[in-house]
């Protein structure tokens, strides 16, 4: 996994984007992909390094593995961005509300995952 918090930003952001165009293009199980799996790995990643959680609790090969156990704070709020193929829009919601609360993110991208969000599609 990468430790470069702004790549990983980066990833996040274009993961929500991605995922977003896919869910109003009528690709849910894709959008479901880039927004619950894709997306929250990241998040998971990046909330690891900034709290510089114990490595012993972590599995390497499975990083949502004990994440709530490592972020107890946080568990609720992260499964408030995991809802299901249905929910892609509250979740991407959810997501950026936990990422803007501790990072700074991309104006440009988060402004159009913003727009996105208002139904502005084209």
């Amino acid at each position: 996994y990468s430790s470069d918090e702004q790549f990983l930003l980066g990833e996040l952001m274009s993961n929500l984007y991605v995922g977003l165009c896919r869910y109003y293009r009528g690709e849910k199980c894709s959008a479901f992909r880039f927004i619950k799996v894709y997306a929250v790995d990241r998040l998971i990643r990046l909330l690891d390094l900034k709290a510089a959680a114990s490595e012993e609790g972590m599995d390497p090969f499975c990083i949502e593995r004990r994440v709530e156990q490592r972020h107890p704070s946080l568990a609720q709020e992260l499964l408030t961005g995991i809802q299901g193929a249905e929910q892609c829009e509250a979740s991407v919601r959810a997501i950026l509300q936990l990422v803007q609360q501790y990072f700074v993110v991309d104006g440009a991208l988060l402004e159009e995952i913003q727009r996105l969000l208002q139904g502005n599609c084209e």
